[in-house]
């Protein structure tokens, strides 16, 4: 079944309304700040250095992991409600809710068994009774998967449509690389941009906000949703970029003509993500033309990890809407260090 993109959200560093923050990342706007909680230290002076993140000042600080979910994702999903205007509870008991988080298990949170805390409860509810929004919780659900946390959520959104459970899904990512055990994570890896290593990420974080709904009963479209895949390697396999050439290549397929318009991508500065799509790009040469313009948000308000993919899709579905896109489609394109690829194709309605 073919969906299609209605509504949006954003909240990041350069705005706190979807037309505000695409705005900013299509000008350049970047408004960086020092993390005076976690300072560097110079490898040649030894004095204490800022490390340079891109934080929602004023909005976020102070809180971490669940706190800071459940904030974020209800300043998007008021922004959400605000637009779409529905006050019948009808309405909200067909539809779904989808988060899209970062991994809990692993090196980044320090978690090595997958975590018995139930997220519908602790955070997914509370956050509908606040925004007094009649959602069962049958229809509430969760995605788990990092950079391509956002187009897993869009994929079951998908199904969730096709298959009648749901008339409309609200797609909410959200994440923060500049919680404590994050940035030690990072900084363990060699990960953060400093004078040291100037080809890592800048740490930054978003919640966005998406309501899918179904093309054909969808009354103002934004984008329609032609293709979504995500696919999985082993991390060290698919940097070269052929496992990501071939995603390319899937994702055009059915255009049956090579590919000239945007790529909007999570590209963040590390040398690693900028080998796999140049590689990717060069394999895939013969469905991907290699003058197609790539948009890198992450320019303007750093890496944001669960919550990247999805601001590319509202940057990639705000500039075919507004008419400023350099062709009828957009590819949007997510890579995560453990080695999961995601992909989409949207196209103007």
């Amino acid at each position: 079944m073919e969906v299609a993109i209605s509504q949006l959200a954003l909240l990041c560093s350069v705005g706190r309304l979807a037309d505000q923050g695409v705005a900013a990342i299509r000008a350049g706007v970047s408004r960086p700040h020092p993390i005076d909680t976690f300072p560097l230290v110079d490898p040649h002076t030894q004095e204490l250095i800022p490390l340079i993140g891109h934080p929602i000042r004023g909005y976020a600080e102070g809180f971490n992991l669940l706190g800071y979910w459940r904030r974020t994702a209800s300043g998007v999903l008021d922004e959400l409600k605000q637009k779409i205007n529905v006050l019948t509870e009808g309405y909200w008991r067909e539809t779904a809710l989808i988060l899209a988080l970062p991994f809990l298990v692993g090196g980044r949170f320090q978690v090595e068994q997958e975590p018995t805390i139930d997220l519908k409860a602790a955070l997914m509810q509370p956050l509908c009774r606040a925004a007094k929004l009649a959602i069962a919780k049958e229809n509430m659900h969760v995605c788990m998967r990092g950079h391509v946390a956002a187009i897993e959520a869009m994929i079951l959104a998908r199904q969730l449509i096709a298959n009648q459970c749901v008339r409309q899904v609200l797609v909410i990512a959200t994440d923060s690389y500049l919680d404590s055990l994050t940035l030690e994570w990072l900084a363990t890896e060699g990960r953060l941009k400093c004078p040291e290593n100037p080809t890592g990420l800048a740490p930054g974080e978003a919640a966005a906000g998406i309501l899918v709904e179904g093309a054909d009963c969808c009354s103002r479209p934004l984008a329609n949703v032609d293709h979504l895949e995500v696919s999985s390697s082993a991390s060290g396999e698919n940097r070269d970029g052929e496992v990501l050439s071939r995603l390319l290549r899937s994702t055009v397929a059915k255009s049956q003509q090579q590919f000239g318009g945007d790529i909007v991508c999570d590209q963040n500065g590390e040398l690693w993500r900028a080998k796999q799509l140049s590689g990717a790009r060069l394999l895939a040469r013969d469905s991907v033309h290699p003058n197609c313009r790539i948009v890198m948000p992450a320019i303007s308000i750093g890496d944001t990890g669960a919550a990247s993919a999805a601001v590319s899709l509202i940057v990639a579905a705000t500039a075919l809407y507004r008419g400023y896109a350099s062709s009828e489609k957009s590819i949007v394109l997510a890579s995560s260090e453990c080695g999961d690829l995601g992909a989409a194709m949207l196209s103007r309605t």
